[in-house]
């Protein structure tokens, strides 16, 4: 019998999707990356019910010591670079790091289970580019992520 605690997610991800802009295009396709176009669309990293905008990993440059991401809300949209947070939770002999922007809010990533993979719909309202799909009370906020445990 293993010793070893069996760990799962706690929150659910967002489940918010958006598309790029003719500008947000242009911009990405001028970074210094290896890895060719970005997928589309791109989807919220973050917990369900979420405060401030929604945020997305787009790229690393730089041989991924610079990452850039997308945060958007319905009345704002910003593709920026944003250092990683720089929590860990140690499991044993393994450690994890959080994947999400620094001061993101709410849960850490290794915290947060994903409940579908972010692709295109293929019904009527499909995201065009530079929208999103709705997310409840939004707002962007620059305080330090609760820790969950």
């Amino acid at each position: 019998m293993s010793s070893r605690q069996h760990w799962e997610p706690r929150w659910l991800r967002c489940a918010a999707v958006t598309r790029f802009s003719a500008a947000e295009q242009a911009r990405l396709a001028a970074l210094p990356s290896d890895d060719g176009p970005v997928p589309e669309p791109v989807g919220c990293e973050l917990a369900v019910g979420h405060d401030g905008s929604h945020v997305a990993f787009v790229v690393a440059v730089h041989g991924g010591e610079r990452w850039w991401w997308l945060r958007w809300a319905p009345d704002a949209r910003t593709l920026t670079e944003a250092a990683s947070c720089d929590h860990t939770r140690d499991h044993g002999q393994y450690r994890d790091d959080c994947l999400l922007p620094h001061n993101h809010t709410g849960p850490h990533s290794y915290d947060i289970r994903a409940t579908t993979r972010h692709r295109p719909r293929k019904a009527p309202g499909h995201p065009s580019p530079g929208s999103s799909t709705p997310c409840a009370g939004i707002r962007w906020s620059n305080r330090g992520s609760p820790d969950p445990s």
